[in-house]
C-alpha cells in the first residue's frame, strides 16, 4: 500500500476500492508505515515503473504486480525491462506448484510465516510472497460468481467463510452487505481477519461507545472505521449485539477532531481574548452567522443544552453528540425532543 501511494502517486480513493477498507482506514495505515497520505496524489507512468520495479525488488511476481495495477502480464513485463530489470526465471512449473502446495499446508497446519521460513530455507516476506501468490492463482480460477436472487440467510455466510470465499465474494453470492457478512462471520465464531488488529487499542472504547448508543453507524463515525468492521470487533471482544442501549453503560467523553469540534474550540479560544464576532469571521474564515451560533452556546445560562441543540442544529446524530459531550444518549434525546415538541416532560 505504502509503495503504491507512495512510488505510483495511487490516489486514496483506488487505494480504498483495492483494499476494501475506508479512506480514514487508508490514511492511518499508512501514517503507521511512516507515509504521509496526499489526497491529492496522481498516478503518472513514470512513477508507475518506479513502483512497479520497487514491488518487483519485494519479490512479487509479475502476475501479482500486474493485478495491483490493472496491467497484463506483458505490459508489466516489458515495464521492467524497460527500467533494464532483467525479469527473474520462471523456473519449473511443477516445482513451483509442489513448493507453493507445501507452503499452503504448512499454512493452514498452523504454522506462523517465521516457522515456514525457517523450514523451506527462505525468507518470512519470500514464504508471504508465494502465498499471496498461491491465493491468487486460486481466485483467478474461481468460477464466476452468480448474484443471489434474493438475500441468504446468516448460515449461508458462515458455509461460504468455511469453503474460502472472501468477504466480498459471499457479498455477491448471498446479496447482503459487508456488515452482514463480517456480523455473521464473527457470530459463527470464525476469523474475521487474518492480519493483526491494527485498532486494537481502541477495541475497550469501540465496546463502551456502542453500549452507550447501540448503534454500530455511530461507532463508525466516532472511529472513523467502516460500519462493517464494527461487528467483528465487539463480538471479538465479547459483546453482544443489542437492540438498545445498555442501562449500565457509563458515559465516556471522546473529544473529536471534525471541522465542527475544531470549530466550536477555535470560537471559544478567540472569543476569550475578546475579539469582536467579525474578527473572529475573518480570522477563522467562518461566516458570521455560524460564529454568532457557537457563541450563543457559551453565554446561554444552559451551556450543556445549547452545546447539545447546536450540534443537532449542524446535522450530528445524538449518539455522536452523546460521545464528543459525554453525557447520557437518553439526556441528549431529551433535551432534542423538548425543542422540537416545546413543554414535554
Amino acid at each position: 500500500m505504502a509503495v503504491l501511494h507512495q512510488s505510483a502517486g495511487c490516489p486514496l480513493e483506488n487505494l480504498s476500492s483495492l483494499y476494501l477498507e475506508s479512506i480514514e482506514t487508508i490514511k492511518s495505515t499508512l501514517k503507521n508505515e511512516g507515509v504521509n497520505p496526499d489526497p491529492h496524489a496522481i498516478p503518472a507512468p513514470e512513477k508507475i515503473g518506479v513502483a512497479i520495479k520497487q514491488l518487483y525488488a519485494l519479490e512479487l511476481s509479475i502476475e501479482r504486480i500486474s493485478w495491483l495495477f490493472g496491467y497484463s502480464y506483458w505490459k508489466t513485463r516489458n515495464t521492467l525491462i524497460g527500467l533494464s530489470v532483467k525479469p527473474r526465471k520462471r523456473g519449473s512449473r511443477l516445482k513451483s506448484e509442489i513448493i507453493e502446495k507445501d507452503l499452503v499446508w504448512m499454512r493452514k497446519s498452523g504454522m506462523s510465516y517465521e516457522a515456514i521460513a525457517r523450514k523451506v530455507g527462505v525468507s518470512r516476506e519470500t514464504v508471504r510472497t508465494r502465498l499471496a501468490d498461491a491465493h491468487f492463482a486460486q481466485q483467478a480460477k474461481s468460477l464466476v460468481l452468480i448474484p443471489a436472487k434474493t438475500p441468504l440467510p446468516g448460515s449461508a455466510v458462515a458455509l461460504l467463510r468455511r469453503q474460502g470465499y472472501t468477504s466480498t465474494q459471499i457479498t455477491v453470492l448471498t446479496g447482503r452487505s459487508h456488515s452482514f457478512v463480517e456480523r455473521h462471520t464473527a457470530l459463527a465464531g470464525l476469523p474475521a481477519r487474518a492480519l493483526p488488529d491494527p485498532l486494537e487499542s481502541d477495541i475497550p472504547n469501540i465496546v463502551d461507545v456502542y453500549r452507550i448508543t447501540a448503534s454500530a453507524k455511530t461507532a463508525s463515525n466516532i472511529f472513523h472505521i467502516s460500519q462493517s468492521a464494527i461487528y467483528p470487533r465487539l463480538l471479538e471482544a465479547g459483546q453482544n449485539i443489542l437492540s438498545a442501549p445498555d442501562p449500565d453503560a457509563t458515559p465516556v467523553l471522546i473529544p473529536g477532531d471534525t471541522p465542527l469540534d475544531r470549530a466550536i474550540r477555535n470560537v471559544q479560544e478567540q472569543a476569550s481574548h475578546g475579539r469582536s464576532v467579525g474578527e473572529i469571521s475573518a480570522a477563522l474564515r467562518l461566516t458570521v452567522a455560524n460564529v454568532v451560533s457557537i457563541l450563543r452556546i457559551y453565554r446561554n445560562a444552559n451551556r450543556r443544552e445549547a452545546e447539545v441543540l447546536f450540534r443537532h442544529s449542524q446535522g450530528e446524530h445524538p449518539g455522536v453528540i452523546s460521545v464528543r459531550m459525554g453525557i447520557r444518549l437518553d439526556l441528549v434525546q431529551e433535551i432534542i425532543a423538548r425543542r422540537i415538541r416545546p413543554g414535554a416532560s
